[in-house]
């Protein structure tokens, strides 16, 4: 067993630890605190003083941890193959995940427990040292691809909102080891910047390769691609612009979001798959695809309300419809990304190859965790939607449920995971004795 398991070159399973580090910020944190911190918000339990704080540390273990993680792992096993070149070097991948892990921990930690908030400091330095890794790995396989296409302006806008993320994080490092809060009007913009941008340009380009292999469609041209991928920066550019006070204005901060929003739409549209039937793959595999398409819906969903959110700030010169863009927010967080890294992973992560291979079909379990993550979407989008009529406790209790479900979810996936990982050395001795005869 032992030996089956070494033949795999060590280069290829870099993703891995980045996989493990991402499902453990998920389940263990991010995703535990998307139904704490409401729940606690509405007085069901624990304090509400301690909210604000909270939040702040829920979205930095989702987006540093959950999000970055497995976007890093999959994008240093995907851009060698896409760019036609030699695996990224072991010892790289390593040194990248302690720096983003060891950032996202401290991040978390800092925010949460009160008299540590010196904790950010070191933490945002890590964090960043490790998202600048990232761009230089990432920007060395670009310059070198022998394969360009699409997929190379998703990579090399991610790649180049990565740098703007290391930015963002070593300032906020230094702000929280002062205040442990960071103030809205410079950190809004950096959340959406990191969503749509570091995480969301990855999310375009893998797609762009991915749904025409399982779907059976042709791959956008890099001239189709570069419109809407156009639209989505340009517009996260003038978003990021309002971190800097001078150049803060309402009106450019919804132009920015609405343009961004159409370009997020027209993305989806063209590289997205908007039904479960990927007829080129196996039948024990193709319960997968439901995520593809589910998460590229809540992108559309995403969009609409943000594009709405956007045009109305733009025309009343005032911050305007919160809630829109928190039904947007987390459209994008829990529906597009997370149902992304869930169904995507299991597509093309190699440790998940055996049970593709398997004509077991998806039990109770899967249906759930599918439908639990769809359910946590909806809902969670539902409780912004419902700012100006429902009450804010009624709102943050339904806000709990969809944490619950969204963790059962990732639960799920995070044992799926796990049993894929102790039965690979089955895999590969059955691929040995498939090419033995």
């Amino acid at each position: 067993m032992g030996h089956a398991r070494s033949a795999v070159p060590a280069d290829d399973r870099g993703y891995l630890p980045f996989m493990a580090g991402g499902i453990g910020a998920g389940v263990g944190v991010g995703f535990v605190l998307a139904a704490y911190v409401p729940f606690a918000a509405a007085g069901l339990l624990g304090r509400r003083e301690d909210v604000p704080f909270l939040v702040q540390a829920h979205g930095a273990a989702q987006l540093q941890g959950w999000a970055g993680l497995f976007v890093a792992g999959m994008a240093f096993r995907l851009a060698p193959r896409l760019a036609g070149r030699r695996p990224v070097d072991a010892r790289l991948s390593w040194a990248t995940f302690a720096l983003l892990a060891s950032g996202a921990a401290g991040r978390v930690v800092g925010q949460s427990v009160p008299g540590l908030e010196q904790l950010c400091l070191p933490a945002g330095i890590a964090a960043a040292l490790g998202m600048l890794l990232t761009v230089a790995v990432l920007g060395w396989y670009l310059l070198r691809t022998r394969r360009p296409g699409a997929w190379t302006l998703g990579f090399a806008a991610g790649a180049a909102w990565w740098a703007w993320w290391a930015a963002a994080t070593s300032r906020s490092g230094m702000q929280l080891a002062e205040r442990r809060y960071l103030l809205f009007p410079e950190h809004d913009p950096v959340l959406w910047t990191v969503m749509l941008g570091a995480i969301g340009n990855f999310v375009w380009a893998v797609q762009s390769r991915s749904v025409p292999t399982f779907f059976g469609r042709g791959q956008p041209s890099i001239r189709r691609f570069a419109l809407p991928w156009a639209a989505l920066n340009v517009g996260l550019v003038v978003v990021a612009l309002q971190v800097f006070e001078p150049l803060r204005s309402a009106r450019a901060e919804g132009s920015g979001l609405a343009l961004a929003a159409a370009g997020m739409a027209g993305l989806a549209v063209m590289v997205g798959a908007f039904h479960a039937r990927a007829h080129r793959l196996r039948p024990r595999a193709r319960p997968a695809a439901r995520y593809v398409a589910a998460a590229d819906w809540c992108a559309l969903g995403a969009a609409a309300a943000l594009l709405w959110a956007g045009v109305h700030t733009a025309a009343a010169g005032v911050y305007a419809d919160p809630g829109l863009r928190d039904a947007a927010r987390h459209l994008f967080g829990v529906g597009t990304i997370t149902m992304l890294i869930v169904g995507v992973a299991q597509l093309i992560a190699p440790i998940f190859a055996l049970g593709r291979a398997e004509p077991r079909p998806p039990g109770l379990a899967d249906h759930a965790a599918f439908w639990g993550l769809a359910g946590a979407a909806a809902l969670r989008a539902l409780v912004g939607v419902l700012t100006p009529w429902v009450a804010y406790d009624h709102r943050m209790a339904l806000a709990g449920l969809a944490g619950v479900l969204a963790w059962y979810g990732i639960a799920r996936f995070a044992w799926l995971a796990l049993d894929a990982y102790r039965n690979e050395a089955r895999m590969l001795e059955l691929l040995a004795r498939g090419a033995a005869h």
